[in-house]
């Protein structure tokens, strides 16, 4: 039987200001004109309720602007209908699976029927439509996401979850072994909620059931991969899963090679770890002349293809040792625009340790704009072509041993026959 309350734990009113958006109260009223009823499910309930247990830290933005997904207990074509007539945009975003995505003053909420999954081949289900509250929730992935939130601000908790938040526990609906053959995306998503949300926990049954599932990751498209992999390493506890991740040995089986980073490495990375853009976390754990076509298996964009490749070869190790010394800031103008980046792969190869103070001052590095350029090589030598390119280069190197010191004149002196410096 569904449990339904309208405050938190302590008495504390657990109604968002965003329930109060006209967006949503206008499609509440829909579905009750439709004959049947709308409430919010998923992430933005689950958010409301862990950050209330004072126990799961969450972060503010997730609270104040989160994506709005609500259930609906009417046919979804029905609703849509309605909504257009009530001059809301609509898009068919997922209309196979009974899900619109439906806009109005820059809010979107997506709306999908109540529904049951059947013939599942851990990747694709038949799916059918209910009008039961009961029936869709068993057909979720985890308890802290079967939380439906009605228009009068009341909390349905068919599936225990407010239990299990209560005890910081993630748990899979009904049979763990159930829930990940039916889709073997929800055992990244497991891992993914864990990294996002440090001290949830599971018992050892679901984790158990986690691991002897890993074999049908390797039939999940590379999109999904991407995109809940993406999640764990924003996670606030990402290094950590990450390291489960090796030790389970779902990191071969998603992308086909172990990960690069020890637990011991992820410890040392962690003030790094958040500096870092994903294609580098990504290419932080990969092996040199595995990172772009890694990329491009992930089907990742054109930018981030690009990045993986710059990152895709060894550094000028001369240069990375300096990082760790006092002619820090010409490794990183050397280094540049990777220079993070290789600091935080110098730091996993224990080349050098992380120091604090030294990973602000790269990362808040402004590079000096080298006071000799092309036109100025050409009136000066009477060069074109790829010699000014050497050139500029010679003078460069120069310029950067001297600690961005050496001036136009100085560079340019006697047509540039300046004495190289050791």
């Amino acid at each position: 039987m569904a449990n339904s309350v309208s405050s938190g734990q302590g008495g504390m009113s657990l109604t968002p200001a965003w329930l109060s958006y006209p967006l949503l109260q206008q499609l509440f009223e829909l579905a009750r004109k439709c004959g049947g009823e709308g409430r919010i499910v998923g992430g933005a309930v689950r958010d409301i309720y862990l950050a209330a247990s004072n126990k799961i830290p969450v972060a503010e933005a997730k609270l104040s602007v989160p994506d709005i997904d609500m259930a609906v207990s009417v046919p979804i074509i029905q609703l849509s209908d309605a909504a257009r007539a009530a001059g809301l945009a609509v898009y068919e975003t997922g209309l196979a699976h009974g899900t619109v995505t439906i806009a109005a003053d820059n809010r979107h909420v997506e709306v999908t029927q109540l529904r049951t999954d059947h013939d599942s081949d851990g990747r694709h289900a038949r799916i059918e439509p209910t009008q039961s509250w009961e029936e869709d929730a068993k057909r979720r992935d985890f308890t802290i996401n079967a939380l439906y939130l009605d228009a009068d601000g009341r909390v349905h908790d068919p599936q225990g979850g407010l239990a299990d938040i209560a005890s910081g526990q993630l748990r899979f609906i009904g049979r763990a072994e159930e829930r990940l053959a039916e889709d073997y995306l929800r055992l990244l998503r497991g891992l993914r909620l864990r990294a996002q949300y440090p001290g949830l926990w599971m018992d050892a049954a679901d984790t158990s059931a986690m691991a002897a599932a890993i074999g049908g990751l390797s039939g999940l498209s590379a999109e999904r991969i991407a995109a809940e992999f993406k999640l764990i390493c924003a996670g606030t506890d990402a290094l950590a899963i990450i390291a489960e991740i090796r030790a389970l040995g779902v990191d071969r089986a998603i992308f086909g090679h172990e990960f690069m980073l020890s637990a011991e490495g992820a410890a040392h990375l962690s003030p790094l770890w958040g500096c870092l853009s994903f294609i580098e976390m990504l290419c932080l754990l990969t092996p040199i002349g595995q990172r772009e076509p890694l990329a491009r298996r992930l089907k990742l964009s054109r930018r981030e293809i690009r990045q993986a490749g710059r990152l895709d070869i060894k550094r000028n190790q001369k240069a990375v040792a300096m990082l760790g010394g006092d002619n820090w800031q010409q490794a990183v103008y050397i280094l540049s625009p990777d220079a993070l980046f290789a600091y935080g792969e110098a730091i996993a190869a224990k080349q050098i340790a992380l120091d604090g103070v030294r990973l602000r001052h790269i990362a808040g590095f402004q590079l000096p704009a080298c006071p000799v350029k092309g036109g100025d090589i050409q009136k000066a030598f009477g060069l074109s072509g790829a010699d000014i390119r050497t050139k500029l280069a010679e003078l460069e190197a120069r310029w950067v041993a001297s600690d961005f010191t050496l001036t136009t004149a100085e560079l340019l002196g006697g047509k540039g026959l300046i004495p190289k410096q050791d």
